[in-house]
């Protein structure tokens, strides 16, 4: 489980608290098993401690970093790159990218595109 300090964990097994409300009917454990999943199986990246907020218009997770932008949680953006979705696209300070990393246009590598 996701142990951000910014976020309150819920014990409904369909239920995840994130910084603006709740999501309801999330997927169980079992369905993400062996990946990265945001919800339950966070990936060791950089941006796990930053607080989730839930975009409805586009049905992406993003982190917010310490300068109020969001940045699409990595695991979320592999997850629909293997829908065949990109989400990566985003308004960028730098803070999701880390050192070396190219900024990629390919949404299954692990930079995010800039925009």
């Amino acid at each position: 489980m996701n142990e951000d300090p910014q976020r309150e964990q819920c014990t409904l097994p369909d239920l995840t608290m994130i910084t603006n409300g709740a999501l309801v009917g999330i997927h169980q454990p079992a369905a993400c098993a062996g990946r990265g999943c945001w919800v339950h199986h966070p990936s060791d990246h950089h941006m796990t401690a930053w607080p989730i907020t839930w975009r409805t218009e586009t049905g992406t997770a993003e982190r917010i970093c310490e300068h109020g932008t969001g940045h699409p949680d990595p695991d979320d953006v592999r997850y629909h790159a293997l829908q065949g979705r990109g989400v990566s696209v985003h308004g960028c300070d730098g803070c999701c990218a880390v050192d070396g990393d190219d900024k990629s246009t390919d949404p299954r590598a692990p930079g995010l595109r800039a925009q």
